[in-house]
């Protein structure tokens, strides 16, 4: 498939940075784009617009294409101009593609609408360095910890949709729970839920020092004692980082649930959310 295209180019040194340093690598951009009139055209294809990024083996993606007035199609196409994934919206007009890349190489990314297709569209996109898409079976709380943080920068993208649709989800050593909040998009992970504050404040306080442990001193630390929230009561500290334009957080919190209508289980919970603050 050979067509005109505009260029936008990302993570040109992505892989050759993740391969000296060797530490996890997600990154995370998201385009607010439109196609009108003037933009390329072709028959039996649509209205579309195109997008080059440089890619290496191992990689992993995830696109997702949104938009209020149109139903947008994604062709991901290879270096050598065939079309590798597609992916197609319906009701809801979000399409989406997660793949691995299987070779090195510049690729494209088409956003394409119908002949009549006009109007704004957001285009999201989380790639993770060949590192950074599965952990090795003998991972110890630290790297675990480190891994999950790096996908923060991506909004957990890549753990909610991984290229292996058969993996497990990535559990902290010690947690009994862990999933995605629905709500904010954060990582939580539950450590202790039952009916004795002495178990509850253990754990809270091995938690936090393990959690410091592996931290670098960029990570500043607040403490909150306890407040009331509603009908319930929460102390817990927060761990963030700035850099490069992301801010990164850490909650470790112990709540009090125990005159609280909305215990599920038990009186106190101790539980850590991991996000990325919206842009």
């Amino acid at each position: 498939m050979k067509m005109s295209r505009k260029y936008l180019y990302f993570f040109i040194f992505f892989g050759l940075y993740t391969l000296v340093y060797g530490q996890f690598e997600v990154e995370y951009s998201k385009i607010e784009g439109s196609l009108n009139a003037k933009d390329n055209y072709r028959q039996n294809f649509g209205r579309y617009d195109g997008y080059e990024l440089e890619l290496y083996q191992g990689e992993a993606i995830n696109v997702i294409v949104y938009s209020d007035v149109f139903s947008p199609k994604i062709f991901f196409v290879n270096p050598k101009g065939s079309v590798f994934k597609e992916g197609f919206s319906g009701k809801t007009n979000v399409a989406t593609i997660t793949t691995s890349i299987p070779e090195s190489g510049e690729w494209i990314l088409y956003v394409v609408g119908d002949s009549a297709a006009t109007g704004k569209y957001s285009l999201q996109l989380s790639i993770a360095s060949a590192n950074s898409v599965s952990l090795p079976p003998d991972a110890d709380f630290c790297t675990k910890l480190k891994f999950i943080l790096a996908h923060a920068n991506a909004y957990f993208f890549l753990l909610e949709a991984p290229v292996n649709s058969k993996s497990e989800f990535i559990k902290l050593d010690g947690s009994s729970d862990t999933f995605i909040d629905e709500n904010d998009g954060s990582y939580v992970s539950k450590f202790y839920e039952g009916n004795s504050i002495k178990d509850a404040e253990k754990i809270f306080k091995d938690i936090i020092a393990k959690v410091r442990n592996c931290l670098d001193g960029n990570w500043k630390l607040q403490s909150k004692d306890w407040q009331s929230v509603d009908d319930y009561k929460i102390k817990g500290i927060m761990l963030s980082e700035s850099e490069n334009n992301i801010e990164r957080y850490i909650q470790i919190s112990l709540i009090d649930l125990k005159k609280s209508k909305q215990k599920f289980m038990g009186d106190y919970i101790v539980q850590m959310e991991i996000n990325r603050k919206p842009d």
